[in-house]
């Protein structure tokens, strides 16, 4: 078992590509069939898909077991280590407001993001963690552009683009 708040980086960067999109994921939850997923993590990732490279963190959920709250996880997790310090801001020096793309697989965090970007400070569960996040989500350092995509994908549903159903 992993104590809570665990962490891990993957990949050779310690920071995101704000020229990549970024995708969440969160996991597990008290309601899964599997025993061993009863606990929650969450991760973000990004690609590089001509070359296969892939890099981001995953770690083990503290609070609450639910997968919202590990969704949310997952986006403080993103946003933090884009606005920590390193290289990846000596690329945007000069440069005006840059767009990051984020997709989430997650409704109800889909849906708070783009109220929060839209100005509205919905209340909600998890304030611990929603609370920094709505800071970093309105940092002006970044513009955060947040998008749903599909989580499970079968041959019943419309296309999605083959890069999102990969990156989630």
């Amino acid at each position: 078992r992993l104590p809570d708040g665990w962490m891990r980086t993957i990949g050779d960067r310690g920071y995101p590509d704000p020229f990549r999109p970024i995708y969440l994921d969160g996991s597990g939850g008290e309601h899964s069939s599997d025993p061993r997923l009863r606990r929650c993590g969450f991760a973000w990732v990004q690609y590089q898909p001509t070359t296969g490279e892939v890099w981001g963190q995953y770690g083990a959920l503290e609070g609450p077991q639910t997968v919202p709250r590990s969704e949310v996880r997952a986006l403080h997790s993103a946003l933090a280590a884009l606005y920590a310090p390193g290289p990846h801001h000596e690329a945007l020096a000069g440069l005006p407001e840059w767009a990051v793309d984020i997709h989430t697989d997650n409704k109800w965090v889909f849906d708070k993001t783009s109220a929060i970007l839209a100005g509205h400070r919905p209340s909600s569960l998890h304030g611990d963690l929603w609370l920094p996040t709505i800071d970093m989500l309105l940092n002006p350092r970044f513009k955060i552009r947040i998008f749903k995509v599909k989580a499970h994908i079968t041959e019943h549903d419309p296309p999605q683009d083959p890069a999102h159903t990969q990156g989630n």
